[in-house]
């Protein structure tokens, strides 16, 4: 990315007289290798969406209380998983699915699925009960319904408690006595078409593997390159990783692969991939598996995550200017446009309290239709939040530009203008 000269704008001496304020310079900020910044714009088509939107400007800000902390800039979240999941036909459900746990007490979740070409019956979407099910366990022996397992809650349950699962679920809990290990699960008795699918899912809460994931940041835009950290962990034994497999998943359309690269000799992995065009808004995923070996057991791990990924439509310009207002404080920031809409930008302003140390004092939104094109955006703070304030400097804390019709991020800087 080219980098982009700081751009100071000197005003002559701007009295605002409401706040007793003097702006002798504003200071666009280089941004740093964390922020989130448009290199390219996009244009794309107006949808009736956006085309129907208000084009009214508006704008509004709020004071902070005192005891508000200037907080850092957003860190991405980092995903972690005792659990794994996978799908299995009827056919092999009856026949017996291995289910590999290296602690004991596992809870699963059983529960049919729907499929694009055959919708599954009402009579599929019943809970299996686990009366019906059996169990092999690590020692080889059969175990049937109670014996192997402690229902968690049947399906009227599940409903009562508005739970968010799906129709026809059924949890229980592998009984602790039983131990960890490789167990088989069979439904010998499942009344459903050999193709029908159902997902299970195995959480071992008291497990002390766990398989973490984060990406870079929390937001990106299209041709921008994804990294993402992978990591199985353990307290208590060393971990020999047998596969490890991450893709890239779009709000629609097939999964997309990502290239791998050991990291570190802890478990860690790093993986990237360069984000393609969008075909519309909604949230990203990674996903990643694992599958390893400790203390001579099978170790399994599912791990997502998600982050939100925008078409650069807009950008700032890198300009700003002060606006004489009757009252408060008020400052134009450019913005190229490529594609038309309603845009937004944010901030929080910062100023020095009787210390000399910065704190948050106010809040600001504003929102305008622009054109393709150069236009700007006046970001407004009112009196009530800069009155009395003496302070030589004050900043814009993160600084956000946003497409309110295509619901994305295109610009978020932690430190974005200094004012003086």
């Amino acid at each position: 990315m080219k980098t982009v000269r700081t751009l100071i704008v000197c005003i002559a001496l701007l009295v605002i007289c409401q706040a007793g304020l003097a702006i002798e310079s504003v200071t666009i900020l280089q941004p740093s290798s964390s922020d989130l910044v448009a290199t390219q714009l996009t244009a794309v088509g107006l949808t009736d969406q956006v085309r129907a939107m208000d084009r009214t400007p508006v704008q509004f800000s709020w004071a902070l209380p005192e005891s508000q902390e200037l907080t850092t800039p957003p860190t991405p979240f980092v995903a972690s998983s005792r659990s794994y999941w996978f799908d299995v036909s009827a056919r092999e459900l009856r026949e017996g699915v291995t289910i590999d746990t290296v602690a004991s007490g596992a809870l699963v979740r059983l529960n049919p699925l729907a499929t694009l070409d055959s919708q599954v019956d009402s009579s599929q979407r019943h809970a299996i009960d686990p009366a019906n099910l059996e169990l092999v366990t690590p020692a080889k022996s059969l175990v049937s319904g109670s014996a192997g397992m402690q229902l968690m809650a049947d399906v009227d349950q599940l409903e009562a408690a508005d739970a968010p699962y799906a129709e026809g679920t059924s949890a229980f809990k592998l009984r602790e006595e039983l131990g960890a290990g490789s167990f088989v699960l069979r439904a010998p008795q499942l009344d459903a078409k050999a193709e029908a699918r159902y997902f299970i899912q195995v959480f071992e809460r008291e497990s002390n593997v766990h398989l973490d994931l984060t990406t870079g940041r929390q937001t990106y835009l299209s041709g921008q390159k994804l990294d993402a950290s992978v990591m199985l962990a353990s307290r208590d034994a060393a971990l020999d990783i047998d596969s490890i497999q991450i893709e890239l998943r779009p709000p629609t359309g097939s999964p997309l692969p990502m290239r791998l690269a050991k990291a570190a000799d802890n478990g860690a992995y790093r993986a990237s991939a360069a984000l393609p065009a969008l075909t519309g808004p909604g949230l990203w995923e990674v996903h990643a598996a694992v599958t390893a070996k400790i203390g001579g057991m099978t170790v399994r791990r599912n791990v997502r995550t998600a982050f939100g990924c925008a078409a650069a439509t807009a950008r700032l310009t890198r300009t700003v200017e002060p606006v004489k207002a009757a009252d408060g404080l008020a400052m134009a920031i450019g913005v190229e446009v490529a594609s038309p809409g309603r845009y937004e930008i944010r901030g929080i302003l910062v100023a020095e309290d009787g210390t000399g140390e910065l704190r948050p004092v106010g809040v600001a939104h504003s929102a305008a239709w622009l054109e393709p094109g150069i236009g700007s955006i006046t970001l407004k703070f009112d009196s009530k939040i800069v009155d009395g304030l003496k302070t030589a400097t004050f900043e814009i804390r993160d600084l956000q530009l946003l497409d309110q019709g295509r619901m994305g991020v295109l610009h978020r800087q932690d430190r974005g203008i200094v004012v003086r």
